[in-house]
């Protein structure tokens, strides 16, 4: 029974093995590429100025994947009134109103 688990366990690590081995590969891959996005939206750019579309696309030129904007978060100094950032300001104190 044991020797059963043993090879079973063998069999199955035999199997993820070359998988494991392309997914390590597929993601150095994908980090090496990744690395020259900027560099190429910057020569892409270069060489747009000078060239028609239609020459980028004849050398195989494609047009770079635009980098996802982020939105700034506005600042608590920025959107609160000037009155309200001066620590020397006093806050009134509220009293009930149908007391």
């Amino acid at each position: 029974m044991v020797c059963r688990a043993v090879a079973t366990k063998r069999t199955r690590t035999a199997l993820r093995t070359p998988l494991a081995e392309l997914l390590a590969t597929r993601i150095r891959s994908q980090s090496e590429f990744a690395e020259t996005e900027v560099p190429y939206g910057k020569a892409y750019a270069v060489a747009a100025a000078g060239c028609s579309p239609a020459e980028l696309t004849e050398i195989g030129a494609t047009e770079p994947t635009p980098r996802p904007r982020t939105r700034r978060s506005k600042s608590i100094d920025k959107a609160a009134p000037a009155a309200a950032r001066n620590s020397d300001t006093e806050i009134p104190v509220q009293t009930p109103v149908n007391a």
